[in-house]
């Protein structure tokens, strides 16, 4: 008897630590450059201040669109497709066992070159999920725009920009470089609609692919003729 319960103590112990490590895993840095040309936060730009919701990322080499964009940790994806203003973007709900350090978090990429997951796909800290670029009407230079919100629900289906935090309170540990340059002024034009699967101007992957090339041009999809369709082999894990 004594045995038996000393082995469901160590059973319990084991299963709890596992957990543990699953919901506190490593938080991956989302793109190949580390140059950060825009930070979370209140900024002025010619002369208007508005909250700017998340951070944005340049490219490895600036103004040439294709580095890889990764998931920062593992999660469902929420929904991927075409915001007006965003572009094509993808949003990641960490909750559940895949908690972000015991929060429920969705991280979501935003003026993505192209998707590479689609709705419902399991992906993991380091998982490609789409390659840097500059879609969307609110995008003018390549980068990535890149947000953490904490969920107000468990399920992390109802999250806003309002509910946005600084990525770096995930990124911590990387050390980055902040640049200001040319290209923070190229794309400082930026409009905050809110950046939802709610808003009118979003298309999940699944509504795109329905569309003929002339809908897709009416709602500004960048490349209305060469929309691939995805299928779960095309994620990767890197």
């Amino acid at each position: 008897m004594k045995k038996k319960l000393i082995g469901s103590i160590f059973v319990l112990v084991l299963c709890i630590s596992f957990a543990s490590v699953s919901l506190a895993a490593q938080i991956f840095w989302p793109t190949q450059s580390t140059r950060v040309t825009s930070e979370y936060g209140m900024r002025t730009l010619n002369g208007v201040t508005k909250m700017h919701y998340g951070m944005d990322i340049g490219a490895k080499t600036a103004g040439v669109a294709g580095d890889s964009v990764k998931s920062i940790h593992n999660g469902v994806v929420y929904s991927a497709g075409w915001h007006s203003s965003y572009g094509n973007v993808v949003y990641i709900n960490h909750n559940g066992s895949n908690q972000m350090n015991y929060v429920n978090v969705q991280s979501v990429y935003a003026h993505l070159n192209s998707l590479s997951v689609t709705t419902g796909n399991t992906v993991y800290g380091g998982t490609v999920i789409g390659t840097m670029g500059e879609t969307g009407s609110a995008a003018q230079g390549v980068h990535l725009h890149l947000e953490t919100r904490n969920c107000p629900t468990s399920a992390c289906n109802t999250v806003s920009n309002t509910d946005a935090t600084n990525p770096r309170t995930w990124l911590s540990g990387f050390i980055t470089t902040s640049v200001p340059s040319l290209e923070v002024e190229e794309y400082e034009h930026e409009s905050y609609s809110d950046l939802t699967v709610d808003s009118p101007n979003y298309y999940p992957y699944e509504t795109l692919v329905e569309m003929s090339p002339q809908e897709l041009k009416a709602i500004g999809y960048p490349n209305p003729y060469e929309l691939e369709i995805l299928t779960d082999s095309t994620y990767s894990l890197q």
